[in-house]
Formats: structure tokens, C-alpha cells, sequence
């Protein structure tokens, strides 16, 4: 029988914070805090970090994996949390914030192989639209495939899994069902290496 292993980001170990109290409902400690509160978890075995708004160097992290025996096993890639994402990252209409959504994600693949993560997560929860008409939709369309397709080229050594999500934070996000992932993937040009539908709300 194999073997289950069981992992998770720090979200049960933040302050919980959500739309209706942004500034959580307990008090947040430091993210070697939130190690070593996972390691008491039985059974916990992994970490998902985000990158770069846990951390930016994987030295930061990698004192906290050895002392409380965990490993990572997914890094995120910070593509949402930040308000200079709020129009788009690989379909950002402005050249200078898709350029650097793109070289932040070779970064995070750069620092997963450094950690040894299984995968790095990639969820362009911003890349969509909120009305009608609003967007050209085959223009950045094709930024997407582009932008995904350069990131993936960085590292082919990194796995990458491809989050997709109906909605929110924009009303129609660019990826939102299985069939428009793989529909992407295709037209995605890459070479001996492997991009992992990843879904997490059954939509």
C-alpha cells in the first residue's frame, strides 16, 4: 500500500485573515513560528511556502526545514496578493508589470530547485476580466500562452502545477475550468517537461 504524506501551507498557522476582518482573527507570529507549529502537527510531514512574500532567498527557509524536519514540497508563485497585480501579470496591458510577473516566476522556479520542491504552483488568479467587451480576448489570450511558455522554458528541471478557478479575484479569470488548462497547455511550446493541471475547487 503506498505510502499517504500529508502537507499544506501556513494558512491554519496565520492570523486568518479574510474580507470581513483583513486583519485576522489572532495575533500573527513569525514564519519560524509557523514552522515550528507545523512540525507539532502529527502526521504533517510538507510545507507550501509562497514566493516572495514569505521570503526571497531560499537560505531564509531552509535553517527553519532542517531544524523542524519538514520539507518543502510546493512553492507558490506570489501572482495576486500585491495591488500592482490587479490588472494582470502575464496579461498585464502594461509591458513593464507583465515583464516582471514573468521574471519573478523564473525566480520562484530558480529558488523551488534550490529547495528541492516537488512543484511550484502557478495560479494567474489576476489574468481575466470583470465585464462584457472589457477584454481582447484573443490578444491576451496569446500573452498567456506566451508568458506561461517562457516561464516553463526557464526551468525545465521544475515541475509546474497550473491552478485554475472560475472566478475571483476577477469575475471571469482567463483560466477557469479544466478544458481551458488543457486547451492552454497545448498551445503552450515546450520540450520534455511536464505542467500539472492542479484542481483545487472542483469546478
Amino acid at each position: 500500500m503506498k505510502e499517504l504524506k500529508v502537507a499544506s501551507g501556513f494558512a491554519p498557522f496565520s492570523p486568518c485573515a479574510d474580507r470581513f476582518n483583513v486583519a485576522g482573527y489572532r495575533e500573527p507570529i513569525s514564519l519560524h513560528e509557523q514552522f515550528e507549529a507545523a512540525a507539532k502537527v502529527e502526521g504533517f510531514g510538507g510545507v507550501g511556502l509562497d514566493y516572495p512574500y514569505q521570503f526571497t532567498l531560499a537560505d531564509e527557509v531552509r535553517p527553519f526545514l532542517v531544524e523542524t524536519g519538514l520539507t518543502c514540497v510546493t512553492l507558490e508563485i506570489g501572482l495576486y496578493p500585491d495591488r500592482k497585480w490587479k490588472n494582470g501579470t502575464y496579461t498585464a496591458p502594461d509591458p513593464g508589470i507583465r515583464r516582471e510577473a514573468i521574471e519573478m516566476s523564473k525566480q520562484a522556479l530558480d529558488v523551488a530547485a534550490e529547495l528541492g520542491a516537488e512543484d511550484v504552483l502557478m495560479w494567474p488568479g489576476q489574468d481575466g476580466f470583470d465585464y462584457p467587451l472589457q477584454s481582447d480576448y484573443l490578444k491576451y489570450w496569446a500573452l498567456l500562452v506566451e508568458g506561461i511558455a517562457e516561464v516553463a522554458a526557464h526551468r525545465p528541471d521544475v515541475k509546474i502545477a497550473i491552478e485554475y478557478k472560475r472566478m475571483e479575484p476577477r469575475t471571469n479569470c482567463y483560466i477557469r475550468n479544466a478544458g481551458v488548462l488543457l486547451a492552454l497547455l497545448a498551445e503552450v511550446e515546450f520540450d520534455d517537461r511536464e505542467l500539472l493541471p492542479l484542481d483545487t475547487e472542483h469546478l
